[in-house]
């Protein structure tokens, strides 16, 4: 089940009106395409690059719709003891010492310094307290951070 802040919801949504608009264009592209040439498949460019505009289009928005029909909004907790969905996380990576800032976001996560709770780094990092260490593997490499602070 994907979770969603309440504004991380909102974009989604945004996404998907602005995919429809896309298909939309791109459907006006196919008739116009096959208004252009006696040919509707066979060497006509623009029909074909249309026709797979609107299949990649098709399929993000089916994919777009069923994260919306099964996503479950979820508060910011009041709290900071532990990270969860909506916080920032300060951590010092163990192995070049360097200390990163993230937002524990969404599902699907919409900005660069936010992940998502579902992703490798994001997941890591759930649950934990300040002081804690957040170990596992982030693609094919061990990482290892410290919790410094939530907010």
């Amino acid at each position: 089940m994907p979770y969603f802040l309440e504004d991380d919801l909102k974009i989604l949504e945004s996404y998907i009106e602005e995919t429809i608009v896309k298909l939309q264009e791109t459907g006006a592209e196919l008739r116009n395409a096959v208004t252009q040439s006696s040919e509707t498949w066979h060497d006509n460019f623009p029909f074909e690059n249309a026709q797979q505009q609107a299949r990649l289009l098709e399929q993000r928005l089916q994919d777009l719709e069923h994260i919306r029909r099964n996503a479950t909004i979820i508060a910011i907790p009041k709290t900071n003891a532990a990270v969860a969905i909506g916080h920032t996380v300060t951590a010092r990576d163990s192995e070049t010492g360097e200390e990163k800032t993230f937002r524990i976001g969404s599902h699907i996560t919409f900005t660069e310094q936010t992940l998502s709770y579902a992703s490798p780094l994001g997941a890591l990092f759930l649950n934990k307290a300040v002081g804690q260490r957040a170990k596992g593997m982030v693609g094919t490499k061990e990482r290892e951070f410290e919790i410094l602070k939530i907010a």
